[in-house]
């Protein structure tokens, strides 16, 4: 009988003793409800990195998943990034698949996305209507324009319409009077064309002529020969890389001996590859950093280009960043400068998404300029685009490689 006692006193204080003993250790923190120094800011990405468009998603892809692992570690301020990265595989439908499987997860802060303008084009209601801060990484203008109606729309890229203003003062200041514009049929060879057409407003170069080709048409006979029927002294191509390479080549073979400019959706290597000897003397407004080489010390870009181009090589041994893979640097970029800019001012939560959302979107508009690879960006509540001038050079191909114009 006293054994049962004393069992049973001691079963008592032991349970006495985890009573306390809970009541005095913290409780461990709920999922989603990591303690400050774990706090992560989450972007979804989405480029294409397989199909048509693999020329320019390659490149974004890599270089996204090169900053990820930059950032493993933190951005500062005991906030880690984690960046997703996924293959639309250049499907339109997968896009947009893939945009509404982030948002509605509800777990990303920011998006970055598409690798093409219609792509772009197709999520912008889908972001805005989240309110999840979007990078576009494809340059039709109507993307992040107008600002006061693309309040959760940003891009790093430079436009078409600032793009084809260097064209058209490059094209003046050599003394041509007319060009025909020969572009893809999609939403990227559109916004081409109505930019194209407004800047010809205010000068005295006569456009001869639109023609538009599919990418993927199995031959591009018809539509160069379109083109060259009024004998222009410029041809104007509005593609990207591997489309564009196959109609300067078809170009030349019809015995084209003008001049031809190409849009800034060729910048990589590739392109020259493909388009071999056709190549030669082919102009264009570009990102600087194809021709980082030829620019001056004090280019505003160089450093941070430089370091990148470092990186990336070392990262990826034997390969050459394309233009491309600078515009999804940027991307990150921008969302890291908005970050420090709202821990900075001490409003950063990352476990309340909305808030942040919502902060990082008021930030990029307020936290002003910052050096990138495309250009000095400064967003503001009604330029969600931020470039100048300075985001394009004028190239040109000489000797089988970018160099900048004569």
């Amino acid at each position: 009988m006293f054994d049962i006692v004393r069992r049973a006193a001691h079963i008592a204080t032991a349970a006495v003793a985890i009573a306390v003993l809970a009541a005095l250790t913290p409780a461990a923190p709920l999922p989603g409800l990591a303690l400050a120094q774990d706090q992560v800011l989450r972007v979804g990405a989405v480029v294409s990195r397989t199909g048509g468009s693999a020329a320019l998603g390659e490149g974004e892809a890599a270089t996204l998943e090169l900053l990820q692992r930059r950032y493993a570690d933190g951005i500062g301020g005991g906030v880690k990034l984690d960046i997703t990265v996924l293959d639309d595989g250049s499907s339109l439908d997968q896009t947009i698949a893939l945009v509404k499987d982030l948002l509605g997860e509800g777990r990303v802060d920011a998006i970055i996305c598409c690798t093409r303008s219609v792509g772009a084009l197709a999520v912008v209601a889908l972001t805005q209507s989240a309110g999840v801060p979007l990078i576009s990484l494809a340059a039709a203008a109507p993307i992040a324009e107008p600002a006061e109606s693309r309040r959760w729309v940003f891009t790093t890229v430079p436009t078409d319409r600032l793009i084809l203003s260097g064209v058209v003062a490059d094209m003046q200041a050599r003394g041509i009077t007319d060009v025909v514009f020969l572009g893809l049929a999609d939403a990227f060879g559109e916004s081409g064309l109505v930019e194209l057409q407004l800047q010809l407003m205010s000068t005295t170069i006569h456009l001869d002529g639109a023609v538009r080709y599919e990418a993927d048409a199995a031959s591009y006979t018809a539509p160069a020969l379109a083109a060259l029927l009024s004998r222009p002294q410029a041809v104007l191509v509005w593609g990207i890389v591997d489309d564009s390479a196959r109609m300067v080549r078809e170009l030349r073979d019809r015995g084209y001996g003008g001049d031809i400019y190409v849009s800034h959706g060729v910048g990589n290597d590739r392109f020259i590859d493909l388009a071999g000897a056709a190549a030669e003397g082919v102009r264009l407004a570009v990102g600087p950093l194809l021709v980082l080489d030829d620019l001056a010390a004090t280019a505003p870009t160089r450093d941070v280009t430089a370091a990148f181009l470092a990186d990336y090589e070392t990262a990826y041994p034997g390969t050459t960043p394309s233009t491309f893979a600078g515009h999804a640097y940027d991307a990150v970029q921008a969302i890291v400068s908005a970050a420090r800019y709202v821990q900075d001012t001490g409003r950063l939560d990352l476990n309340h998404r909305v808030g942040t959302r919502g902060a990082l979107r008021d930030a990029l508009e307020a936290m002003g300029p910052f050096a990138g690879i495309g250009g000095v960006f400064d967003f503001t509540g009604t330029d969600h685009q931020g470039l100048d001038a300075r985001a394009y050079v004028l190239a040109e191909i000489r000797g089988g490689t970018w160099r900048l114009a004569r």
